[in-house]
């Protein structure tokens, strides 16, 4: 395989550019910009870091033995952020 740029995988991970350098920084990966080079090995790396902090936030709950319930686990700070952002529209008004 060939190198992929930087800006190529976060088009075909649906992410920004931006936010693809930052995880990329985070997970050890060192690229300067969206311009950068990356190896297959790498790329595969960075995939399933995204694969696994994804399945992280995910809760299963199985309510028979056909339906599985699966949702979204929230942080308090997640969850705190649309309510404030709710209420100032309102107190602008």
């Amino acid at each position: 395989m060939s190198k992929t740029r930087v800006y190529e995988l976060a088009r075909e991970l649906g992410l920004d550019n931006r936010d693809l350098v930052t995880k990329l920084a985070a997970i050890g990966i060192q690229v300067r910009n969206h311009m950068s080079a990356m190896e297959p090995a790498e790329i595969e790396r960075v995939k399933r870091s995204l694969e696994k902090e994804k399945h992280e936030h995910v809760v299963e709950e199985r309510i028979r033995p056909t339906v599985v319930r699966r949702r979204v686990k929230r942080t308090e700070a997640e969850s705190a952020e649309p309510a404030v952002a709710a209420a100032a529209p309102a107190a602008e008004a």
